[in-house]
């Protein structure tokens, strides 16, 4: 009997993962297997069965989607889906602070989350979230050290209000260095800056300065991912400096199968594209780029200046002049040479 209701069972669990597995067929040739958790007009994130973390995948790159040829969602589901995101959002706004600007770090209460097994570097024997950096400390030396997340919020919540508004920011070490119970200290403390919507951001230190992720995006397993991508991305960066472009573009599409915080790498993709002459596949990812990352300012910037840089190359001197406009717009230090080029062409301010 409890052999029948074993396989049963096993049947039952093998029936829902086939009813909602789908399968996606890249260009490259790559097979994925997994459910699509979302689907806009330019990409889709489908969440990988045996990872557990969602991937994104433009239609571009995409061959099939369970056998059927991939293609763009019909313009009333897309303004079906805003509808709903209109509404949703709607919802949540009585809840939701609204603020000027984006959370900045450097405006917010900067943590180290020392673990147990690795007290001294704290400099003082003491585990637990150490504020680093904070603009209401007079010196270095004076890091409080607290051992619960409730502590950390209480200590936020009596900082100044531009600290309060820009949030926490917790930088976090390898995931086998803490315990169990410390791993669920960063889910308490996830929940209690839910509760009172603080602003709450994590970053591998291997990571840093721009691995920073929202707390609600932030898992260890897909830190290790985003390692993995970046040292993947940084072979990437040298077959680039080498003059290898297109070693380098196949290492950006190794990094872009694994990190689930593809910007940065399809950027990088896009300069490497650029290097190689291929202008109109440099200035596709550099848009992409600038898509996925909408409230990174200073990337957005370096976006336009690079997407400026293809355009001209590619002998649109008009939209690279309309790029470089709007990267000086955003405080982006545009090369002189660049706007001498750009006004030998007969443009200028």
């Amino acid at each position: 009997m409890k052999k029948k209701i074993f396989i049963l069972m096993f049947g039952l669990m093998l029936i829902n993962s086939l009813v909602f597995a789908e399968t996606v067929v890249l260009k490259s040739g790559k097979t994925l297997q997994g459910k699509i958790i979302e689907k806009t007009d330019k990409y889709i994130k489908i969440d990988i069965e045996n990872l557990g973390i969602p991937l994104t995948y433009f239609f571009d790159d995409i061959e099939t989607i369970d056998g059927r040829e991939a293609s763009k969602p019909a313009e009333s589901a897309i303004i079906a889906n805003a509808n709903d995101k209109i509404t949703t959002e709607n919802k949540l706004e009585t809840n939701t602070p609204t603020t000027a600007t984006e959370p900045k770090r450097e405006n917010g209460l900067s943590v180290h989350f020392v673990p147990r097994s690795a007290p001294e570097l704290s400099g003082s024997n003491k585990n637990g979230f150490m504020v680093s950096q904070s603009k209401d400390l007079k010196s270095p030396s004076e890091r409080p050290i607290f051992e619960t997340p409730e502590k950390l919020v209480e200590y936020l919540l009596n900082q100044p209000q531009e600290i309060r508004e820009n949030g926490i920011w917790v930088i976090v070490s390898d995931p086998e260095a803490y315990s169990v119970d410390e791993i669920g200290s960063t889910e308490a403390l996830k929940s209690l800056c839910r509760q009172k919507n603080i602003p709450l951001f994590f970053c591998r230190g291997m990571l840093l300065p721009n691995g920073w992720v929202k707390a609600d995006k932030f898992n260890f397993a897909e830190s290790d991912n985003l390692i993995k991508a970046r040292e993947i991305e940084n072979k990437a960066n040298a077959a680039d400096s080498r003059g290898d472009y297109g070693g380098a573009i196949e290492l950006y599409n190794q990094a872009l199968e694994i990190t689930p915080n593809p910007a940065y790498v399809i950027h990088d993709r896009g300069m490497a594209y650029l290097h190689k002459g291929e202008f109109d596949k440099s200035i596709s990812d550099l848009s992409k780029a600038m898509e996925m990352s909408p409230n990174e300012k200073d990337f957005i910037a370096q976006c336009y200046n690079d997407r400026g840089n293809a355009y001209y190359d590619a002998g649109q001197y008009e939209k690279s002049w309309q790029d470089v406009q709007k990267a000086i717009e955003l405080g982006y230090k545009v090369h002189p040479g660049f706007i001498a080029a750009l006004k030998s062409k007969g443009y200028s301010k």
